[in-house]
This record gives structure tokens, sequence and C-alpha cells, in this order.
């Protein structure tokens, strides 16, 4: 199955932004980091980016949801068909269709 770069993209945005929020949190409860106010915002952007990762990613699955769908009523719609066309035949073969060359 092949990947589209969209999808590659954001799970390397999820994980990237996971990994840093959990490292830079580890080290701030060590006290290893301490840092100027403007470090302090760092949270927040990795908070960010891994959202935006989170939402390209379940937009793309969404996507992905919706095109299956749009298959799924081909083949519902396909098979409506064969049972019409087996119903008609019947019909026709039974003598209950009028014009048939069977009777």
């Amino acid at each position: 199955m092949k990947r589209d770069w969209q999808e590659v993209v954001a799970k390397l945005l999820i994980y990237i932004g996971a990994f840093t929020f959990l490292i830079y949190g580890l080290l701030k409860a060590f006290g290893i980091i301490n840092t100027p106010v403007w470090i302090l915002a760092i949270p927040y952007v990795v908070g960010g980016v891994t959202l935006l990762g989170v939402v390209l990613y379940f937009g793309k699955l969404i996507s992905k949801i919706e095109s299956n769908g749009k298959i799924l009523k081909g083949y519902e719609r396909m098979k409506d068909d064969f049972i019409s066309v087996r119903d008609k035949q019947g019909m026709c073969l039974s003598g209950g269709l009028k014009g048939s060359p069977y009777n």
C-alpha cells in the first residue's frame, strides 16, 4: 500500500512533537533546564505543532473514509442492478413479463 507524503509528514510531526514535549518535560522536572522566559513558550509551540500533525493525519483519514464510502455505494448500486436483472429474468422465463419470447 503506497503512502502519500502528507500522511508521512503528519505522523512525523506527531512523533517529533510528542518526543520533544516528553524530553522537555523530563528535563524541566529534574531541574536541568533553567531557562529565560522566551524558552518557556516551547511547550506551546511544540503542542501547536503536534496538534497540527494530528489535524493533518485525521484530515487524511477522513478523506480515505469518504473515498471508501463512494466505492461502497458503487458496489451497492451494482448489487441492486444484478438483483433487478435476476428478477426480470425470472419473470421473463415464467411468462410474467409481457412480450416474452418464451411464452
